[in-house]
């Protein structure tokens, strides 16, 4: 029995042509500018702005985010003060309890 060893070839196979990559939205981007729309206690806060900063496949992304949120009720969230802490709350929820609803906004 012989045992028969190929030669491999002397040049490498070409590499085949490379796609462009898709470009997938940044969550941590997204996720942060939704956070920032949302934050009552910022009196800065700008929808336009954190449109116009994003990359349009971002800007989809964070507008579907938002729809979504708001659709389930999200008004907003408010850091606030609470007991010298820093405390952050949805703003409807705030309402209902007594520890929060005196507490004044964190800054």
């Amino acid at each position: 029995m012989s045992l028969r060893i190929e030669s491999l070839p002397r040049s490498l196979p070409e590499s085949r042509p490379q796609r462009a990559p898709q470009t997938s939205p940044d969550t941590t981007t997204i996720a942060q500018a939704v956070e920032d729309t949302f934050d009552l206690s910022d009196s800065g806060r700008d929808l336009h702005q954190h449109l116009q900063s994003l990359a349009p496949a971002d800007r989809e992304a964070y507008l579907k985010m938002l729809a979504r949120l708001l659709k389930s009720g999200v008004v907003g969230t408010e850091t606030l003060e609470v007991r010298g802490r820093s405390y952050q709350t949805f703003a409807t929820t705030r309402l209902a309890d007594p520890r929060l609803a005196r507490a004044r906004p964190y800054r």
